[in-house]
């Protein structure tokens, strides 16, 4: 069955609003434990060595990425923190360690300094509302992700766009759009869920 974009809009709306209670109870009960086992499943990523990570600064009930950020940054790797610049344009994305200042971007969301350095990433943890087996994300609605994804792969075919969630996220099928750009891989607490081919 053919569906609307109108159709498709409303849908997601409202399985957004479900997927988030789920979030919100599955963090309250367990989301410091699964935020610390991430670094369990990092070796698995095959990660180039010394390449730049990007990750995003935990609100609400999102997955908490610092850890593996931390992890990360231990063994090497550099760091990134992405930026909204304008409404409806790509995101940036700047250079970042834990415990370095932030302010807002334009969307009022914490970013690095401007003066931070800007960088490529190889890899990003890109939060999410819900995701299913086909690697489709649901995100807030702003589509900054689905804008910033093709300019990366177009620039680094073997980018890894990963996204982070608890196994409650998971969705049998989400509605989709042609401008909904797909996952590689999510890591839940039960492992990591692969969705394309690994390029190492």
């Amino acid at each position: 069955m053919n569906r609307s974009i109108a159709d498709i809009v409303a849908l997601k709306a409202t399985l957004r609003a479900q997927a988030r209670e789920r979030r919100s109870v599955a963090y309250r009960a367990i989301g410091a434990q699964v935020a610390a086992q991430l670094s369990n499943y990092l070796p698995e990523l095959y990660l180039p060595s010394q390449c730049v990570v990007a990750g995003y600064i935990q609100r609400g009930s999102e997955l908490d990425p610092l850890p593996a950020l931390t992890s990360l940054r231990n063994s090497g790797y550099r760091l990134a923190m992405p930026v909204v610049t304008a409404k409806n344009a790509p995101l940036i994305f700047r250079a970042w360690t834990p415990g370095d200042p932030a302010t807002p971007d334009a969307q009022g969301l914490p970013a690095p300094l401007p003066s931070a350095t800007a960088v490529v990433p190889a890899a990003l943890f890109v939060p999410l509302v819900a995701f299913d087996g086909k690697g489709h994300r649901l995100g807030t609605g702003a589509g900054y992700y689905d804008r910033t994804l093709p300019g990366l792969r177009a620039q680094n075919e073997k980018l890894l766009a990963i996204g982070l969630a608890f196994a409650v996220q998971q969705e049998r099928e989400l509605p989709h759009e042609d401008t909904d750009v797909p996952l590689d891989a999510v890591i839940t607490e039960r492992g990591v869920h692969w969705f394309r081919e690994r390029k190492r």
